[in-house]
């Protein structure tokens, strides 16, 4: 089952990237928060749709300039209100 997963994960990838996908459902990417933000600061950055879709820090959540660091005690991180409302199908997509 895990080969299974991973051919089929390579090949959505692949057609994704050569452009092959049909048309009904094609993507566009409008969010990417990659959290490579200063350490310590308490927001991060959307690199795709703007500083006005950037995400704050809440609790005992932190960046260390790579990663978002949750500690499992309340620490979490949000986006602003409205982010996918206008959507009628969305896609996320954590690793």
């Amino acid at each position: 089952m895990k080969k299974l997963t991973r051919k089929l994960s390579l090949l959505a990838t692949i057609m994704f990237l050569s452009g092959c996908v049909p048309s009904a459902f094609a993507q566009t990417l409008t969010h990417r928060y990659t959290f490579n933000d200063t350490a310590g600061n308490p927001t991060f950055a959307d690199s795709v749709g703007g500083a006005s879709w950037d995400g704050s820090i809440v609790g005992s959540a932190t960046l260390n300039g790579t990663n978002l660091v949750l500690d499992g005690v309340g620490g979490f991180a949000t986006v602003p209100g409205g982010i996918i409302s206008t959507n009628v199908q969305v896609s996320i997509e954590f690793w």
